[in-house]
């Protein structure tokens, strides 16, 4: 008889022993299950040259195409981070354009790159370059989306549409009423390039001073 009860306390701490055991390893793998689940997909790409948009009718050479090097699809839209080369240097910053039905585009900091490329924005732009400029942390900008207005435009026959890339049109305000400017923003897909095209050149020096900063 007390051999029976040996053997079955034992089989009971053994029991539970067990229980405790299992029940921390199935808490973490939900745990890390849930993790996966919440962290937005990215895709990467490769970085390419800066270059100048030679579609543009009205020959503008401050036009220009840069690559996008990853997307991440978010709540609020698709980050793009836009890096490119341009003499021996890498210029860039953030753009997230907002998803149907909002109408805020922000464009961020990327450090260096975007020291470099407003840098290089000035020269285009054919403004004074002042080296000890930084680009801003970030900024806000109304943003229409052109697309099926441009798609009006380029219709062929009665019913198909053409439409390489979307289109945007962004409206930045400072806090002088003055500080106004516009830019086109075209994101192509195809090709991992956003592309800057000119609304007027009389925004240029408007631009340059909204997004920067001492």
């Amino acid at each position: 008889m007390l051999k029976f009860f040996v053997t079955l306390l034992t089989a009971t701490l053994v029991s539970c022993n067990n229980t405790e055991n299992s029940t921390p390893s199935i808490t973490v793998d939900s745990a890390q299950l849930q993790k996966k689940e919440t962290v937005p997909l990215s895709d990467t790409f490769s970085l390419k040259e800066l270059s100048f948009n030679k579609e543009n009718e009205q020959g503008w050479g401050a036009d220009i195409q840069l690559s996008f090097t990853e997307s991440t699809q978010t709540e609020n839209g698709v980050v793009y981070k836009v890096n490119s080369t341009y003499k021996n240097k890498t210029i860039g910053f953030e753009v997230t354009i907002p998803n149907p039905g909002f109408s805020k585009l922000t464009i961020k900091s990327l450090g260096t790159n975007s020291d470099n490329f407003i840098h290089v924005l000035s020269k285009l732009y054919k403004q004074k370059i002042d080296t000890t400029l930084h680009f801003v942390d970030f900024i806000i900008a109304d943003c229409a989306n052109m697309g099926e207005y441009i798609d009006s435009l380029r219709k062929v026959g009665s019913s198909n549409y053409v439409s390489a890339k979307s289109q945007y049109k962004l409206f930045f305000q400072g806090k002088n009423e003055d500080d106004y400017a516009e830019l086109f923003l075209n994101v192509n897909e195809k090709e991992h390039l956003i592309e800057l095209e000119e609304k007027d050149e009389e925004y240029r020096p408007i631009l340059i001073k909204l997004l920067t900063h001492k």
